[in-house]
């Protein structure tokens, strides 16, 4: 505790600078929700700060004086008001309200200043974040999607993220796998976020504020992954009135709650949401399968400088079968979150998270009458996390905290069949890790900002594997940096380099139930990537923005499951004798054009991509014996994405019967996904044997699929009714989802046959919404 004041009392002193600093929160005027990114500048000295994922803001370095604060931000009316600041020691700490934007009258488009405007104002801010694309909630449930909205749905359409299939939904984020995504949900890790095999994501929609994906070069803050970052923040709850939204579809049915609360003089907010699957309340002809899930978020206004959430998140899948072999499956995440938010100073605040999240995954297979096998997956986080945010000066924005993380795995396989059941593992590994960084938003000056991080991170790694429990230390630095340029006609440059390490693997490498993780132990290093990314970004018009990144990743220490090995475990074994290991690399570059023009709002974007792997015992050469470098599954060189939703009555002012409209629009284009087939074909003793190639001596056919949709509004006094209708794969493309080679023989020679089988093909959806 004496430690912790000293440290308290130092970082008060660092704030008494000779300048005033203004600094608040921007939120919705209509519901108290706090709003992240929202640009707020001071138009005499053109100098802004844009809101945090806290919705906090900070502008500092102030003389005395009196100033027009205006604060920007898309789907907001823009906000005017006066500061006055008496005297250099006059810090105003303000709460801002925006109100949302009204339907706008024929004709008028999209208003070219405001475009403008939120561009000037983002080239005034201090942070620099490469790779960064933000989703609001609102804008998810607009998309045409299979099924649902749904969020990783929503975050697969974005430049630089490839998908396998519709059943997908895993995110391979330039040339990443889905174990190397950090899934964080109120800053609480989650693990394997999917319903239904992929079908659904972990997350629903209606209880989602905001979703930021950082594809690359991700901030000191975050560690542990080597791949991306994806945060999503659950709503606060509405902290005006009570309010809700009700969904009913042909695949589930949904209903969330925001509303106010008070007590004893005390005050804050709730959201509470659930879902379930309803079809297999129908007696369709449909797997036995389906899902629920559950969003709980209570804020506490503790006072004006203090804030207290709790959130929670429960969600479980079953599946069954008894075509062929009886196959059981349930699996499901459960996080707990506390945070408590504390405004020191003016210029400095910060956010202390204690959180829990556990998975669990269970399969039972049963032969006949009285043979089974079953297997199962444990994981028991739990993480404290202090992050301190200091305003220090006008030049540096500085950001420094601390992480500590237990975190214990399980994992088992039994069987009842008569055979020696000794080699089937049985392991439970607890591991301990704690993480410090610090990073430091320098503007040199009004054209040349960098931004240097770093971040340490301490791993103790068990070998539960081996019977002398070996312990392991791990000790990594992750040194982090960036640099932007800013160009006349509202232009800048950046490049961005960042070292990343990972601390546990999955078996498999996919974004199935079953994905099994796995610690590393002392015989196997933690994966290792090296990100650059080097980018430029302009507003072309009043109404389109453009957006250019390159990037290259250099990955060592990755690693793939021996499979004829790991279920075969024996004492004395460590993980490098159950997994091969190696190296890869992804380079590539991404296009992104944005529109905000008469009525239209969304984005074109292409993308090229090149990601080889090579691991030891697999790809290999015949001639030489040698690993080669080879094409994973979800590389992509080619993809092209537009999504785009016209609003027809904001922006024409018409409306059919009495409703507002809106068109949305989702194409993919993808280069098809590498696969092996076989080099030849030969009969021996033994049948009919194939010669397999190369891990990548073939690709599939391209992929290309057309989503619409259309819904239409009716808005009463207090409720409002949304019908829609949707159509996944318009164009009634087969996309090819498997490929299976078989021989076909006659009396003088064998052919290669193959037979593709096609993803779904043209799929209707209706639903409804009532909100109120």
């Amino acid at each position: 505790m004496k430690n912790l004041t000293i440290i308290m009392v130092f970082l008060a002193l660092l704030t008494v600078i000779d300048a005033a600093t203004v600094s608040g929160y921007v939120v919705s005027a209509r519901s108290g929700e706090r709003i992240t990114y929202a640009n707020v500048m001071l138009r005499e000295i053109k100098r802004g700060s844009q809101t945090n994922l806290d919705g906090i803001f900070t502008i500092s370095g102030l003389a005395a004086g009196e100033y027009q604060l205006q604060v920007v931000c898309m789907g907001y009316k823009l906000l005017e008001i006066k500061v006055v600041i008496a005297d250099e020691l006059d810090d105003q700490h303000l709460s801002l309200e925006l109100e949302r934007e009204a339907i706008r009258l024929a004709g008028n488009g999209v208003s070219g200043t405001f475009a403008r405007q939120r561009l000037d104002f983002e080239q005034q801010t201090q942070d620099i974040q490469a790779g960064k694309l933000e989703l609001k909630g609102d804008l998810i449930a607009d998309l045409p999607q299979a099924a649902d909205a749904d969020v990783i749905k929503a975050i697969q359409i974005l430049p630089g993220v490839a998908s396998l299939n519709e059943q997908s939904n895993g995110l391979y984020v330039r040339g990443g796998t889905p174990d190397q995504n950090q899934v964080l949900l109120d800053d609480t890790d989650v693990y394997n976020p999917s319903h239904l095999g992929g079908i659904y994501s972990t997350f629903n929609t209606d209880a989602i504020a905001s979703v930021n994906l950082y594809k690359a070069g991700f901030p000191c803050k975050y560690g542990d992954r080597l791949s991306s970052v994806l945060d999503i923040r659950n709503k606060d709850g509405n902290r005006k009135e009570m309010t809700g939204v009700f969904r009913l579809s042909m695949m589930s049915g949904a209903a969330t709650v925001e509303a106010p609360w008070s007590f004893r003089g005390q005050k804050g907010s709730f959201m509470a949401s659930f879902r379930r699957t309803l079809y297999d309340v129908f007696p369709l002809d449909v797997p036995d399968m389906g899902f629920y899930d559950g969003h709980v978020k209570i804020n506490w206004d503790a006072g004006m400088y203090d804030k207290v959430f709790f959130s929670t998140y429960f969600g479980e899948d079953n599946y069954y079968t008894k075509e062929g072999e009886e196959m059981d499956m349930v699996w499901g995440n459960n996080t707990y979150t506390g945070q408590w938010r504390h405004i020191f100073s003016s210029r400095l605040y910060s956010n202390f998270d204690l959180s829990n999240s556990r998975f669990h995954f269970d399969l039972k297979q049963v032969f006949g009458s009285d043979a089974s096998v079953t297997q199962e997956n444990r994981i028991n986080d739990i993480t404290l996390k202090g992050n301190f945010h200091l305003q220090a000066d006008e030049a540096h924005k500085l950001e420094f905290g601390f992480e500590g993380k237990y975190l214990d795995i399980a994992f088992g396989a039994a069987t009842d069949l008569d055979i020696d059941t000794s080699h089937y593992p049985v392991l439970e590994v607890p591991s301990y890790q704690a993480s410090g960084y610090i990073q430091d938003s320098w503007s040199l000056n009004d054209k040349w900002t960098i931004q240097p991080g770093l971040r340490f991170t301490w791993t103790q790694a068990k070998s539960e594997y081996n019977p002398h429990k070996d312990i392991e230390d791990f000790y990594r630095l992750s040194p982090r940096f960036s640099l932007r340029r800013r160009m006349p006609a509202s232009c800048s440059a950046f490049f961005t380099y960042g070292r990343y390490y990972q601390y546990m693997t999955t078996a498999n490498r996919n974004d199935w139930p079953m994905t099994l993780w796995m610690p590393i132990d002392k015989s196997v290093k933690p994966g290792e990537a090296d990100h650059y990314v080097l980018g430029w970004q302009m507003q072309v018009s009043d109404n389109l923005s453009l957006q250019l990144e390159s990037y290259y990743k250099d990955l060592r220490n990755q690693v793939a499951i021996n499979t004829e090995v790991f279920y075969e475990w024996e004492d004395g074994y460590y993980l490098s004798d159950a997994y091969n290991i190696g190296d890869g690399y992804s380079w590539g570059g991404e296009l992104l054009l944005s529109s905000q023009w008469y009525g239209l709002e969304g984005f074109v974007s292409y993308s090229y991509s090149h990601t080889r792997i090579k691991i030891e015992g697999l790809n290999i050469n015949p001639e030489t014996g040698a690993a080669e470098y080879y094409f994973p599954t979800h590389d992509r060189t080619h993809s092209l994405k537009l999504m785009e939703n016209y609003y027809l009555s904001r922006e024409t002012g018409k409306f059919i019967l009495g409703s507002e409209v809106t068109v949305g629009m989702v194409y993919t284009y993808g280069t098809g996904q590498p696969a092996q087939s076989p080099e030849g074909v030969y009969e021996d003793m033994y049948g009919i044997q194939f010669l397999d190639g190369y891990l990548d001596n073939d690709r599939l056919p391209a992929y290309s699929r057309l989503d619409a949709s259309l819904k239409f509004l009716w808005q009463m006094d207090d409720w409002s009714i949304e019908p829609y209708f949707q159509v996944v794969n318009v164009m009634n493309r087969e996309n090819v989802w498997t490929r299976d080679w078989y021989a076909v023989a006659d009396e003088n020679d064998i052919d290669l046959k193959y037979k593709d089988t096609s993803m779904f093909g043209i799929m209707p959806f209706v639903g409804i919404n009532i909100m109120w």
